[in-house]
């Protein structure tokens, strides 16, 4: 059985607007797609340097073997077939990987309007919360003002109900006083009265202001429960998104570097595919000819840059291939082939 050219991929899982997404995903869906098609297609083409090679070993030895072009014709078009099955589901999955960077693309759009929409309601938030708590002390100020003022009104309307008591108690001595004063200390007690009274009218007005004030306390305070609520969801919403558009937009280039190595991919096998389907027409023109090897020269530079380019890649694919192939393919490329190009 032939080994398997394995190389790992990135399937680490990541958060993805809010949920659990591997970003692998698309990845290893499009090349355990194409592993098959792709592994017989480099199978293929390791045949046919083979097949190519004894050719022109055979006819350099003067010998002519008249199946071989026919062994060669019919690796060709196993190889182009197997390719061209690989470019499709290539074309395919690139189709797919296109819609999930529009997908995403689109969602960080719409996570980016919706950071600036909550950014702009934090801003009128923190307005709203500096008003309403500066209207709080405000008031919490002139509740405690008018609460002193009540305290000192009942205060000194006790000491002058105090006074007006012990006055009260002395009366022989107030109705000596009149006789002797001729009445003048008689309006001094009813002066007393009209202070309490006064009083008793200033610290009720003072009292009922204060309970006013009190109720507008209650409703700056709730005012300012349900506005700093509403700004710490915020603010919490907004720490969310930004975790959230971090790890998206980091997702989003990671896909676009995949995208653009699969790209590169589809661009290689789509090369070699023209070059065995220009290659499979001439075949039936070239029998007898030396040095085959040459005629297969721009097929050789395109197996090259593929094998290459898996080579470069190699972290970015998941069983793209099979390693018995490329391995001869390299070696036909390192040691045999490419030096008698040169020759």
């Amino acid at each position: 059985m032939l080994n398997e050219l394995v190389v790992f991929s990135c399937l680490g899982t990541v958060a993805h607007f809010g949920q659990a997404a591997p970003v692998g995903d698309r990845l290893q869906e499009m090349t355990v797609a194409i592993q098959p098609s792709f592994s017989k297609g480099l199978v293929h083409l390791s045949n046919l340097f083979d097949l190519v090679m004894n050719y022109d070993e055979t006819v350099g030895s003067g010998s002519m073997d008249n199946d071989a072009t026919i062994l060669i014709q019919t690796a060709i078009r196993s190889a182009s077939n197997s390719l061209n099955d690989t470019e499709a589901i290539t074309v395919h999955h690139m189709k797919l990987y296109e819609a999930t960077l529009l997908s995403l693309a689109t969602d960080i759009s719409a996570k980016e309007a919706q950071l600036r929409t909550d950014n702009t309601e934090l801003e009128q938030l923190t307005i709203e919360v500096n008003k309403w708590q500066g209207e709080a002390a405000k008031l919490g100020q002139e509740i405690a003002e008018l609460d002193n003022k009540v305290r000192d009104a009942d205060q000194r309307a006790a000491h002058s109900q105090s006074r007006v008591q012990r006055r009260r108690k002395n009366r022989w001595k107030w109705i000596a006083a009149t006789v002797i004063t001729g009445g003048l200390a008689t309006p001094g007690l009813v002066l007393n009265e009209r202070d309490i009274q006064k009083l008793k009218r200033d610290r009720d007005a003072w009292q009922a202001q204060a309970n006013e004030r009190r109720q507008l306390l209650q409703v700056a305070e709730n005012n300012l429960r349900e506005i700093s609520t509403r700004q710490q969801a915020t603010e919490e919403s907004i720490q969310k998104t930004r975790a959230i558009l971090v790890s998206s937009q980091a997702i989003l280039e990671q896909l676009r570097a995949q995208y653009a190595i699969l790209g590169g991919l589809g661009a290689q096998i789509r090369n070699v595919s023209t070059f065995l389907f220009s290659l499979n027409g001439e075949m039936g023109v070239i029998h007898g000819q030396q040095q085959l090897m040459v005629l297969f020269s721009p097929l050789l530079e395109s197996v090259n840059s593929l094998v290459t380019f898996l080579e470069d890649n190699a972290n970015m694919v998941v069983l793209i291939g099979d390693r018995e192939a490329v391995s001869k393919i390299r070696q036909h490329l390192s040691q045999n082939v490419m030096p008698a190009l040169g020759n």
